[in-house]
């Protein structure tokens, strides 16, 4: 079964280069033009790991790490932030809860292999947390 990534970008052009790039990888992709519509979209279909923008309007990247990580059964998703802004607005999202980040514009090498990070650990969590109920 593949993986599934929600991105969460409002520039369509990167959205859709991010999108063509996981999609040749493997992936299963869902696209969100900001985080209002992500948080819609994550009720409904749970994806294995989100990457998103900072700044987007209706809500935030950061806004939008804060809410996952106040509800339980989204607590564990990881969440990889983009952006081109000061490293300042990066640290506010680490402090937010997300689990890495990339600059602008995004290495796409260096964002697989991050991805491929954090899918892999969350699959251990997962055989870990099975074989804890036995």
């Amino acid at each position: 079964m593949k993986a599934s990534i929600l991105i969460v970008e409002d520039n369509a052009d990167a959205r859709e280069m991010l999108a063509l790039f996981l999609r040749d990888k493997g992936y299963a992709l869902a696209c969100a033009e900001d985080g209002k519509q992500a948080l819609d979209m994550i009720q409904s279909s749970k994806p294995d790991l989100i990457i998103t923008d900072i700044r987007m309007p209706n809500l935030d990247g950061i806004e939008l790490i804060k809410r996952l990580r106040d509800q339980s059964e989204m607590k564990s998703i990881p969440v990889i932030v983009m952006s081109s802004m000061p490293s300042g607005r990066i640290q506010d999202a680490m402090n937010a809860g997300a689990d890495g980040s990339m600059m602008k514009p995004v290495q796409m090498d260096a964002l697989l292999k991050l991805i491929k990070g954090f899918l892999g650990a969350s699959v251990l969590l997962s055989l870990v947390a099975i074989l804890l109920q036995f």
